[in-house]
């Protein structure tokens, strides 16, 4: 199953979870870089560019967001709106300081022609090692549940 971590980072702990979670599976992964605004905003300026990845290539999308003000990061959120992904299986993981507060709900709702599998957050990652450990178990069953459904 070919898989990839597609993710943004400000502080470094998305990235942490979506480096061990590419390293477990053997994932190609896409670091999603903009201007970094808070919630608010509708659309920001995005330096990655969509068109970058082949999707078709991929079966499963792991979507990795730091939580702001009880939202996804909207850098994420516009790249998804552009990428236009539809069709695929995907595992969405946030990082926090402990409170999403539906975060994760809005961004499944952008993601509605598309199937989720699970659904997780890891919490201040790059100060816990758990954290990682656990990124890392939750990786190998979303793959084992795709596996199974397919």
């Amino acid at each position: 199953m070919k898989s990839l971590v597609v993710y943004t980072s400000v502080s470094g702990g998305t990235r942490t979870i979506a480096n061990e979670i590419a390293s477990e599976i053997g994932a190609s992964l896409v670091e999603v870089k903009g201007d970094h605004l808070h919630t608010g905003v509708e659309d920001v300026r995005i330096r990655t560019e969509p068109g970058s990845v082949d999707m078709e290539q991929f079966d499963l999308l792991f979507l990795g967001t730091p939580i702001w003000m009880w939202n996804p990061s909207p850098v994420l959120m516009t790249y998804l709106k552009k990428l236009n992904v539809k069709g695929k299986r995907l595992a969405l993981f946030s990082t926090s300081e402990g409170d999403v507060r539906g975060a994760m709900e809005k961004l499944k709702s952008e993601l509605e022609d598309n199937e989720v599998i699970s659904i997780e957050d890891f919490l201040n990652p790059k100060l816990k090692e758990e954290e990682m450990n656990r990124s890392r178990t939750w990786a190998k069953k979303v793959v084992d549940i795709a596996l199974k459904q397919r």
